[in-house]
């Protein structure tokens, strides 16, 4: 079943990940900027096309973008973290961050 609320918090948050403001955002899928802000808002229901287009836009397939997965704490976690590196203009502190990311990955499996 879809969740609207969840679609609007990936949606937001992988935008995020991807670097993009929602400007750009509206850019890259090739729809209006306020219908897209109205989308993430929550103040708009998007049509099919918008959602394909949004998809595309952030290189996701529909089933990422539109369902709710049994690890989504995790994923947004990561998309979170991604996020925030990207955020960094430090490069050894990106590559040093990213150790510590494979050390906590290796100790999980």
């Amino acid at each position: 079943m879809f969740n609207y609320k969840l679609f609007c918090k990936k949606l937001t948050i992988l935008r995020k990940a991807k670097g993009y403001n929602k400007y750009q955002m509206s850019i890259q899928a090739n729809i209006q900027y306020q219908y897209y802000c109205d989308i993430e808002n929550e103040r708009s229901i998007p049509n099919f096309k918008a959602v394909i287009s949004i998809a595309n836009a952030l290189h996701v397939n529909l089933k990422e973008l539109l369902t709710e997965t049994e690890n989504y704490n995790t994923d947004i976690t990561k998309l979170n973290i991604i996020s925030n590196i990207k955020k960094v203009d430090n490069i050894s502190l990106i590559n040093k961050c990213y150790e510590i990311l494979l050390l906590i990955k290796c100790q999980n499996v």
